[in-house]
């Protein structure tokens, strides 16, 4: 027969006390949460990035990271079921498109970073508060028997207290690196395009950039486009077959600033500079945005 498990405050309890079956019954429940965002993002394709960020980050990532604090020494992944998916629909782009590019250039973490971050701020938020002489607070109570016993959790909690470097920013640092030491052909051409890893201001609230063009972008930038070298990897093409109509290997550098058949919109905007990477780098985010729509519509 099936079992109600209890809920308190938002927290779910198991029958084996095990947090990894925490997690998981956490995650069973919230997988709703994705579904509304997707939906979320289909009906409303043009509203503007921020906005979509924003639900992102105040509705759906704090509904699924809601009592994280208590999430120590336990496996996390779990949770990227339903993160990743979610960054990708923001993105606009396809499922299989490489997850450390995608965070790196939303500029996510790992939602184990996210999480660790939370928690630090939240242990050491505690304990600057001066509870640990309140003996009859209950949650001061239960860290000072970890800390008494130096057990595990209690490890934890000290490490987290007495760390003083932000794990949001140490989780991008490690993307960063990660990309930078793989040898993937869309690893190497994203630094390419972004070598300093920085998210870029077509991503920012003051952006007038238009979301379909903005989509543009993104797909160029994470090679989630129909490029012939992105669909010439489906049908297994080797690289240098992956050719445009003029002749040359069609990668999003060939398009972008060597293509005969994209040189009418090189010539007519000619204030932009269309090499790699100089052309993401232009103050004038609309026209970088739009050129790159105009130019990958051709193809």
């Amino acid at each position: 027969y099936n079992t109600v498990l209890p809920v308190y405050l938002g927290a779910h309890f198991v029958d084996d006390a095990k947090m990894s079956s925490v997690i998981s019954r956490h995650v069973e429940t919230k997988a709703n949460q994705l579904i509304k965002f997707v939906n979320f993002v289909s009906k409303n394709r043009d509203a503007p990035y921020a906005v979509k960020k924003k639900v992102l980050d105040s509705a759906f990532i704090s509904s699924i990271f809601y009592s994280c604090e208590s999430w120590l020494d336990c496996n996390l992944d779990q949770l990227n079921t339903m993160y990743l998916p979610a960054l990708k629909a923001l993105l606009n782009v396809r499922k299989t498109t490489p997850n450390l590019l995608c965070l790196a250039e939303a500029g996510y973490p790992y939602c184990k970073s996210w999480i660790k971050e939370r928690q630090r701020k939240f242990f050491q938020n505690i304990f600057k508060r001066g509870v640990k002489q309140n003996q009859s607070d209950p949650l001061m109570f239960a860290i000072n028997l970890h800390l008494n016993a130096r057990s595990k959790i209690g490890n934890v909690i000290m490490s987290l207290r007495n760390c003083r470097e932000n794990l949001f920013v140490e989780g991008m640092n490690d993307i960063k690196q990660t990309v930078q030491g793989l040898n993937a052909s869309k690893c190497i051409t994203y630094v390419t395009m972004n070598p300093d890893f920085v998210v870029h201001n077509v991503y920012s609230p003051q952006s007038d950039v238009p979301e379909f063009a903005r989509v543009a972008f993104t797909r160029l930038r994470l090679s989630a486009h129909n490029l012939r070298i992105e669909t010439g990897r489906w049908a297994r093409i080797p690289r240098d077959q992956r050719l445009c109509q003029c002749g040359e290997v069609q990668t999003e550098e060939h398009v972008i600033c060597h293509c005969v058949l994209s040189a009418h919109v090189r010539n007519h905007f000619d204030h932009l500079n269309f090499t790699f990477p100089y052309f993401f780098f232009s103050d004038n985010l609309l026209d970088v945005a739009m050129r790159t729509h105009e130019i990958v519509s051709l193809y």
